[in-house]
């Protein structure tokens, strides 16, 4: 099993003292898709190499945007988190249908 650091920030927390810290000591990070995070995305992998390391990106809370999936790729996320919202049986296949659309 593979176990490592990751930071699950806040809102905000990723100032270039926290990003530097994530470079140098974390396995993950799992940034929500606020503004700026692509950008911090490119520097963390910039700073990782840095130091020798590579640091996995896990990006939380999407939606099922295939030109945003191809954004957050193109900056060096590893994967996607998708929010699926819980309600009946048929809410959660139309949701699950769309990020299949998305993905595929």
């Amino acid at each position: 099993m593979n176990h490592g650091l990751f930071m699950f920030p806040t809102h905000d927390a990723i100032d270039p003292a926290s990003l530097a810290r994530l470079a140098e000591e974390a396995g993950g990070w799992c940034p929500l898709p606020e503004p700026g995070f692509r950008e911090r995305i490119v520097e963390l992998r910039a700073r990782a190499s840095d130091a020798g390391r590579e640091v996995s990106v896990s990006v939380l809370g999407l939606g099922p945007d295939r030109e945003a999936l191809a954004e957050h790729e193109q900056a060096g996320a590893d994967r996607a988190v998708f929010a699926i919202r819980p309600g009946p049986r048929d809410d959660v296949q139309r949701q699950l249908d769309a990020i299949l659309a998305a993905v595929g």
